[in-house]
């Protein structure tokens, strides 16, 4: 049993001196920028080692709390320091940039599983992590991020195009439209499926839609995104997280960010 909470150690090892400088102020915007991002890019690989055994059952239950309480306290603590350096690095090289593209987005839950965005109004944060799995379901971050801002489309007025997505939210079939018609063409089908998507995640209102580790991105996940950037009419900020060394030749991932 050791051996599920042993990864943690290293982990507090590393961060904690830089909590205590982060609490008197002693760090600079470029630090606090590298910090928070090494962080996160290191938390967010537990939940993919992490046994998920209730907390009682760990032997060593201390130090998952400590480590979890460090990670959500320094990422706080290090936000609007990272955000100066992101700011005035916005200001020498994207001087056209709005200020409000250089905003800090909510804090997610307390553990940093997970960000949810505020309804009403076109306020919402879609945060679509992308898991590191063999074979990754198609579109699986941004139907995950749809389930976790609205457990159901009721109230969401949909048309009868988001009847497509029935084989993406079985748990939302009582209240999607039918089932649209077969088409003969299969890239017709697909087509429909990536436009059905759209209106959803339009329809939550969903101002900011970020997607991490995307270099782990489905292919389906990466043509959407493709084909709402094409269309020219979306109202929202795509944020992309992803390591350049890890993204695999001939990757759509590279035609969306030369866009």
């Amino acid at each position: 049993m050791d051996e599920l909470t042993r990864p943690y150690e290293p982990f507090i090892d590393r961060f904690s001196p830089w909590m205590a400088r982060t609490a008197t102020g002693d760090i600079t915007p470029e630090e606090a920028f590298r910090v928070r991002v090494q962080l996160m890019d290191t938390w967010r690989m537990f939940p993919w080692s992490d046994a998920d055994l209730p907390l009682e059952l760990l032997p060593a239950r201390r130090q998952l709390t400590k480590a979890r309480n460090l990670f959500a306290d320094l990422r706080t603590g290090l936000a609007d320091r990272a955000l100066e350096h992101v700011q005035t690095h916005a200001a020498r090289h994207v001087p056209d940039l709005t200020p409000s593209a250089c905003q800090r987005l909510p804090d997610g839950d307390r553990d940093g599983t997970s960000t949810r965005g505020a309804q009403g109004g076109r306020r919402a944060v879609l945060l679509a992590p992308c898991p590191p799995v063999r074979e990754p379901f198609p579109l699986g971050p941004i139907v995950d991020g749809v389930r976790r801002l609205r457990p159901t489309p009721s109230g969401l007025g949909l048309s009868l195009l988001p009847g497509a997505l029935r084989s993406l939210f079985p748990e939302w079939a009582g209240e999607l439209p039918l089932a649209l018609e077969a088409l003969e063409d299969p890239k017709g089908t697909r087509h429909r499926l990536l436009r059905a998507m759209a209106e959803p995640i339009e329809r939550l209102g969903v101002a900011t839609l970020v997607i991490e580790d995307a270099h782990w991105a489905d292919s389906a996940t990466l043509e959407w995104l493709l084909t709402l950037c094409a269309s020219g009419d979306q109202r929202m900020s795509i944020v992309l997280t992803y390591r350049p060394h890890d993204v695999p030749a001939g990757s759509l991932l590279w035609r969306l960010t030369s866009r």
